[in-house]
């Protein structure tokens, strides 16, 4: 398995429940507080894969995990994200998670 494919996963999962994700800012507190991504209890899309990954908001979408989102700046997935429901979100992870497992083979 790819570190896109394991990124990808555990971002999802990080997100899968509605409480632990989140739309306007990367990450939350537990009072819908916008909060630091090593101190919070959800994140958008970003904010997970920045957890994750351990990168830094500064640039925190490794490249080939924004290609296999379907995106070319981290801007757009953070749109998309805070334009879509939660479950389009998770759509979205699911969809790119069986892409990039496919590419493997």
């Amino acid at each position: 398995m790819t570190d896109t494919v394991t990124i990808l996963k555990a971002a999802r999962d990080l997100i899968a429940k509605p409480e632990n994700w989140t739309q306007g800012a990367f990450a939350r507190d537990a009072k819908g507080r916008s909060e630091a991504i090593d101190r919070a209890t959800c994140y958008c899309s970003i904010g997970a894969i920045a957890k994750v990954a351990r990168t830094n908001l500064g640039s925190p979408v490794p490249a080939p995990v924004l290609q296999a989102l379907g995106f070319t700046s981290h801007c757009r997935l953070a749109q998309f994200n805070d334009s879509h429901t939660h479950a389009e979100v998770l759509d979205l992870f699911s969809k790119a998670i069986t892409a990039a497992e496919e590419a493997e083979r």
